[in-house]
Protein backbone atom coordinates (compact mmCIF):
# COMPACT_ATOMS: atom_id res chain seq x y z
CA UNK A 1 0.00 0.00 0.00
CA UNK A 2 1.16 3.44 -0.70
CA UNK A 3 1.44 6.14 1.89
CA UNK A 4 -1.67 8.00 0.72
CA UNK A 5 -3.89 4.89 1.12
CA UNK A 6 -2.57 4.22 4.62
CA UNK A 7 -3.25 7.83 5.59
CA UNK A 8 -6.80 7.70 4.16
CA UNK A 9 -7.61 4.44 5.98
CA UNK A 10 -6.14 5.77 9.25
CA UNK A 11 -8.21 8.94 8.95
CA UNK A 12 -11.35 6.90 8.28
CA UNK A 13 -10.81 4.76 11.40
CA UNK A 14 -10.13 7.88 13.45
CA UNK A 15 -13.36 9.55 12.30
CA UNK A 16 -15.42 6.41 12.92
CA UNK A 17 -13.96 6.19 16.44
CA UNK A 18 -14.67 9.86 17.19
CA UNK A 19 -18.24 9.60 15.90
CA UNK A 20 -18.79 6.49 18.02
CA UNK A 21 -17.70 8.34 21.15
CA UNK A 22 -19.76 11.44 20.35
CA UNK A 23 -22.89 9.38 19.78
CA UNK A 24 -22.62 7.97 23.32
CA UNK A 25 -22.56 11.36 25.08
CA UNK A 26 -25.75 11.89 27.06
CA UNK A 27 -27.26 15.35 27.14
CA UNK A 28 -28.41 16.46 30.58
CA UNK A 29 -31.94 17.83 30.67
CA UNK A 30 -33.44 20.04 33.33
CA UNK A 31 -36.23 18.17 35.08
CA UNK A 32 -38.83 20.22 36.86
CA UNK A 33 -40.22 18.39 39.85
CA UNK A 34 -41.81 21.26 41.79
CA UNK A 35 -43.77 24.38 40.93
CA UNK A 36 -43.91 27.15 43.53
CA UNK A 37 -46.26 29.98 44.29
CA UNK A 38 -43.70 32.13 46.09
CA UNK A 39 -44.48 34.35 49.07
CA UNK A 40 -44.06 37.44 46.86
CA UNK A 41 -46.69 36.12 44.42
CA UNK A 42 -44.39 34.83 41.64
CA UNK A 43 -45.04 31.48 40.03
CA UNK A 44 -41.73 29.62 39.73
CA UNK A 45 -40.52 28.37 37.29
CA UNK A 46 -41.64 30.86 34.67
CA UNK A 47 -43.76 29.04 32.12
CA UNK A 48 -45.49 26.74 34.61
CA UNK A 49 -49.15 26.33 33.64
CA UNK A 50 -50.47 28.61 36.41
CA UNK A 51 -51.33 32.26 35.89
CA UNK A 52 -52.40 35.14 38.09
CA UNK A 53 -53.25 38.72 37.23
CA UNK A 54 -53.73 39.92 40.82
CA UNK A 55 -51.44 37.67 42.94
CA UNK A 56 -54.58 36.49 44.77
CA UNK A 57 -56.27 34.07 42.37
CA UNK A 58 -53.97 31.53 40.70
CA UNK A 59 -55.55 29.69 37.78
CA UNK A 60 -54.32 26.51 36.11
CA UNK A 61 -54.04 26.78 32.32
CA UNK A 62 -53.19 23.11 31.75
CA UNK A 63 -52.58 19.87 33.64
CA UNK A 64 -49.59 20.01 35.99
CA UNK A 65 -47.33 16.97 36.36
CA UNK A 66 -45.34 18.16 39.38
CA UNK A 67 -45.82 18.97 43.02
CA UNK A 68 -47.20 22.44 43.81
CA UNK A 69 -45.66 24.18 46.85
CA UNK A 70 -47.56 27.21 48.11
CA UNK A 71 -45.63 29.79 50.12
CA UNK A 72 -48.18 32.65 49.87
CA UNK A 73 -51.07 33.26 52.30
CA UNK A 74 -54.58 34.51 51.52
CA UNK A 75 -54.90 33.15 47.97
CA UNK A 76 -57.24 31.05 45.86
CA UNK A 77 -55.97 28.25 43.62
CA UNK A 78 -58.46 27.54 40.84
CA UNK A 79 -57.68 24.31 39.01
CA UNK A 80 -60.12 25.25 36.21
CA UNK A 81 -60.98 21.56 35.85
CA UNK A 82 -57.37 20.57 35.11
CA UNK A 83 -55.42 17.84 36.90
CA UNK A 84 -52.43 17.78 39.21
CA UNK A 85 -50.73 14.46 38.48
CA UNK A 86 -47.88 12.74 40.30
CA UNK A 87 -45.88 9.53 40.15
CA UNK A 88 -47.25 7.93 43.33
CA UNK A 89 -45.05 9.71 45.86
CA UNK A 90 -44.80 13.11 47.53
CA UNK A 91 -47.37 15.82 48.12
CA UNK A 92 -49.69 17.17 45.45
CA UNK A 93 -50.36 20.59 46.95
CA UNK A 94 -48.02 21.46 49.82
CA UNK A 95 -49.62 24.12 52.02
CA UNK A 96 -47.23 23.73 54.98
CA UNK A 97 -47.12 26.91 57.05
CA UNK A 98 -49.72 28.78 55.00
CA UNK A 99 -52.92 30.51 56.13
CA UNK A 100 -56.22 31.04 54.32
CA UNK A 101 -55.49 29.18 51.06
CA UNK A 102 -58.47 27.86 49.09
CA UNK A 103 -57.95 25.06 46.55
CA UNK A 104 -60.83 24.23 44.23
CA UNK A 105 -61.88 22.79 40.89
CA UNK A 106 -58.73 20.64 40.77
CA UNK A 107 -58.39 16.88 40.43
CA UNK A 108 -55.34 15.59 42.29
CA UNK A 109 -54.03 12.10 41.51
CA UNK A 110 -50.90 10.03 41.92
CA UNK A 111 -49.42 11.48 45.11
CA UNK A 112 -48.86 9.94 48.52
CA UNK A 113 -50.68 12.99 49.98
CA UNK A 114 -53.13 14.99 47.85
CA UNK A 115 -53.10 18.16 49.94
CA UNK A 116 -50.53 18.55 52.72
CA UNK A 117 -51.41 21.01 55.47
CA UNK A 118 -48.88 21.14 58.29
CA UNK A 119 -48.42 23.94 60.77
CA UNK A 120 -50.87 26.15 58.93
CA UNK A 121 -54.57 26.88 58.85
CA UNK A 122 -57.38 27.23 56.36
Amino acid sequence: MNRRSVLAISLMFFLVGVLGVVSRINVAEAVITTVYIRSDGRVDPIGAPITSSDNVTYTFTNDLYWQLVVERDDIVIDGSGFKLLGNGTGKGVDLAGTTNVTVGNLEIRGFQHGIWLFNGSQ
